[in-house]
């Protein structure tokens, strides 16, 4: 994991989170919201995009 996803992810669980008390959904929850966030690519708005872009 990068610096910087390890920042988004401890804006949601903070460093000794015990991840084993998170539900499945929860972290899908927060997966979603990180993959969505805005990257500084200059055509690419998020990583969803990315997705589409990369399997046409």
């Amino acid at each position: 994991m990068s610096e910087n996803t390890n920042k988004l992810v401890r804006q949601y669980f903070p460093k000794g989170t015990y991840f084993e008390k998170i539900s499945k959904e929860k972290i899908k929850e927060i997966q979603h919201k990180i993959n969505r966030r805005p990257r500084t690519a200059k055509h690419i708005t998020n990583t969803l995009t990315l997705k589409t872009i990369k399997s046409e």
